[in-house]
């Protein structure tokens, strides 16, 4: 069995494009796959293993875990943040495009509608 020397990823500034967090996650995420199967292997052999490696192993797959949380709530703020977008611009779209009354008469049961969800009553 072949055990590689685990180098930490520093993650102190993340990519800003969703492309780029991606390619880094499925990264990240297959570091991890080749850690937990080192592990697995280290488990399962008959030879002793070796504390330090091990200590190392566990240590940078706890590190891994945390880069690919940590990326994937960048890529949670990216979503979220094209769907604010994409809200604001819906509606600047629909008053421009529909005669006023239908716009009021739309906004005003998304804002009952918005108001139940956050009261917890039906939507």
């Amino acid at each position: 069995m072949t055990r590689r020397h685990f180098r930490v990823p520093s993650l102190s500034r993340l990519p800003t494009s969703r492309d780029a967090l991606l390619a880094l996650k499925v990264e990240v995420d297959a570091s991890i796959a080749q850690i937990d199967e080192q592990l697995r292997s280290a488990r399962s052999a008959s030879v002793e293993p070796d504390a330090d490696w091990y200590a190392r192993a566990r240590r940078a797959r706890r590190i891994y875990g945390l880069c690919s949380q940590r990326i994937q709530a960048a890529l949670t703020r990216i979503k979220q943040e094209k769907s604010r977008a994409v809200e604001g611009h819906f509606v600047d779209v629909a008053r421009e495009r529909l005669l006023e009354e239908f716009f009021i008469e739309i906004l005003e049961e998304a804002n009952r509608r918005a108001v139940q969800t956050c009261e917890g009553g039906p939507k």
